[in-house]
């Protein structure tokens, strides 16, 4: 997770996709892997995530974006329990690629709050493998390309990676299947 990375030309794209939804709105972090980043963005009350693509050497925002309310405890968890990451929000996208052709992977990134004891989160997918630092506050933000597994319907159907979080005395705790 990169705060020192705000000045990236992604980061204004994302605030120009976000600014006329809530003001209020302010870049946290950005990661950047190959063509595609993912600007995490947050107000008082609100978290997006919106990714943005590398296009001929243009960064270019998405049709669509969505955020969550932003789930983040006052009081951080001492010890990681049985599900370590609280108010966790998955986002993806597996928009075309620049040709217009429909590619066999997506980007999924996820936010949440880790315990006091968590020092990095690992997301693994068939495609990508990732490893991440906890944040300040416990915040994490992470991502990860993974696979399309079909395109029937409304929406892709992306492979979920798995999501797994390190502790300071070793432990690796995975987070349990969504429903």
């Amino acid at each position: 997770m990169s705060a020192s990375g705000l000045g990236h030309p992604a980061v204004v794209v994302a605030e120009g996709v976000v600014h006329s939804l809530d003001a209020e709105l302010v870049p946290v972090a950005i990661l950047v892997r190959a063509e595609m980043a993912a600007v995490l963005l947050e107000s008082s009350d609100k978290r997006f995530v919106v990714f943005v693509r590398c296009e001929n050497g243009r960064w270019v925002a998405p049709g669509m974006t969505t955020g969550t309310p932003r789930r983040m405890k006052e009081q951080q968890d001492a010890e990681t329990g049985p599900v370590p990451l609280t108010g966790m929000s998955p986002r993806w996208t597996a928009a075309a690629e620049p040709t217009d052709e429909e590619s066999d992977f997506a980007w999924f990134a996820v936010t949440g709050q880790a315990a006091a004891d968590a020092v990095e989160v690992s997301l693994t997918s068939s495609a990508d493998a990732t490893t991440v630092p906890v944040g300040e506050n416990g915040l994490v933000f992470a991502l990860v390309r993974t696979s399309v597994l079909s395109r029937a319907g409304e929406y892709p159907e992306v492979e979920l990676p798995e999501i797994r979080v390190r502790t300071n005395d070793g432990r690796a705790v995975p987070m349990p299947p969504r429903p």
